[in-house]
């Protein structure tokens, strides 16, 4: 009995064992899709190609950018990344510094630059101080862009470049520094003079390097240079027969050739700024003149009332005059780089100062900061206490309210 129980074990054990063989063997005797075997390929090879256009790539990215891949900028970088670690969750905070009746702020890189007799102070929006330099100022004056930060002594004859973390280039000229601009490519310049000459424009490269320099016998009010650092706009003044004539200057930076002159007559220039896609807006005191990268008109705006504030920013210039000898009553105009307004609003209030950003106008008055919405013209307010210098705009809801010893955040969220 006990046979037959494993006789019959082993009758089953081979009988699945048959099964199993006559599977496989007719899996091996299936069809190949030789359709789906060519793609198989075929993405194969692509991933191969890739792979090797990467390390291509990777290469010559390398080897094009030797000259910027050195240990300080690992530092750089690595500072750069613990700074947005420690304030990525921090909130925006009053920021204090010591009290300067000759120092000013700007922004630069969404931190606020305090520069002054004490030296430079970077501080980021939270309120941790970022860098301290020694470097002292008279009468400082700071422009920034995406990549450095300039600062000059106005009067004085020294400069230097800044990024977030250090100094990165400083000079000196024999005679006073009068103005100065830089690109957000990295070009700058600034504004001197000579013993012959009454102006002296010096153009620098994003590498430091002295690539121009422009002289001649007008006075130079303003200097602007296009994000791309392909074109630099000089403004110039003489007086003629009792009235003051303007002379615009266009050229390319590295280059002799002057693209183009214009002269304006009767009108004296106040600012001129290029738009992102490199137009040029000219601000004179009786009018606006908008022309594109090569000089030719684009647009004009008459001025009417005293021109009292002037922001250019992105794709937009403003303007804020005042209606009244007290300046109690202002008309504050937004203009397009064709000339077209944007916006127009009366301010029944003395204004100390007005900000574009983004889609956004910002004013601020004696007693209040206001956001205007260029599209629609909705506006959002908050009340101030005391008098403040600057206003600093770090996003549409977050401004800083500047005096001579301390930034306060103004939270302008609905």
């Amino acid at each position: 009995m006990a046979e037959k129980n494993t006789k019959k074990r082993n009758m089953g054990l081979t009988d699945k064992n048959d099964v199993r063989m006559e599977d496989d063997a007719f899996e091996s005797a299936a069809p190949k899709n030789k359709y789906y075997l060519s793609v198989s390929r075929r993405y194969n090879f692509a991933k191969y190609v890739v792979l090797i256009a990467f390390m291509c790539f990777l290469l010559i990215s390398l080897m094009a950018n030797r000259e910027n891949i050195t240990y300080e900028n690992f530092l750089l970088l690595i500072k750069d990344v613990n700074l947005a670690a420690r304030t990525a969750n921090k909130s925006y905070e009053t920021i204090n510094y010591s009290e300067d009746s000759e120092q000013t702020v700007t922004k630069y890189k969404n931190n606020l630059v305090v520069t002054g007799s004490s030296g430079v102070k970077i501080f980021s929006g939270t309120g941790d101080q970022v860098y301290s330099g020694k470097e002292k100022f008279s009468k400082p004056r700071a422009v920034s862009s995406d990549k450095y930060l300039l600062v000059y002594d106005f009067s004085g004859t020294k400069f230097s470049l800044y990024n977030t973390f250090t100094s990165v280039f400083s000079d000196s000229f024999e005679y006073g520094i009068t103005d100065g601009a830089i690109s957000d490519s990295g070009t700058f310049a600034l504004v001197s003079r000579t013993k012959e000459y009454n102006y002296a424009v010096m153009v620098y490269s994003k590498n430091c390097n002295l690539i121009n320099r422009y002289r001649g016998n007008e006075y130079v009010i303003d200097v602007a240079i296009s994000d791309d650092g392909k074109r630099i706009a000089i403004v110039m003044v003489e007086a003629e027969g009792g009235y003051y004539n303007t002379t615009l200057m266009l050229c390319e930076p590295g280059s002799e050739e002057v693209i183009q002159t214009l002269t304006l007559s009767h009108v004296f220039p106040v600012k001129c700024a290029f738009s992102d896609d490199s137009n040029l807006a000219l601000v004179c005191d009786k009018e606006v003149y908008l022309y594109d990268k090569n000089g030719s008109l684009r647009g004009n705006f008459p001025i009417s009332g005293e021109l009292d504030r002037v922001s250019c920013q992105g794709d937009h210039v403003a303007l804020a005059m005042a209606d009244n000898a007290v300046q109690s009553d202002n008309t504050v105009i937004v203009l397009d780089y064709k000339g077209n307004v944007k916006y127009e609003g009366d301010i029944q209030a003395r204004i100390s100062d007005i900000e574009l950003h983004g889609g956004s106008l910002f004013v601020l008055t004696d007693t209040d900061v206001r956001r205007i919405s260029l599209s629609d013209g909705k506006e959002r307010s908050e009340q101030v206490q005391g008098y403040s210098k600057d206003l600093v705009v770090f996003s549409r809801d977050d401004v800083m309210l500047c005096t001579k010893s301390k930034a306060e955040h103004i939270d302008l969220r609905n």
